[in-house]
């Protein structure tokens, strides 16, 4: 994986995590859902 995709799903996976309150767990989930939203926007 390039770096500079890795840092933008890292990115979204936290705000996706903050807009969700933080909940505890669930890194593994918000870091697909955000691998996929970027694949889908290239």
């Amino acid at each position: 994986m390039l770096p500079d995709r890795h840092t933008e799903i890292a990115k979204r996976a936290y705000t996706m995590w903050e807009l969700e309150g933080r909940p505890t767990g669930g890194d593994l989930e918000h870091w697909l859902r955000a691998e996929g939203e970027l694949e889908a926007t290239r």
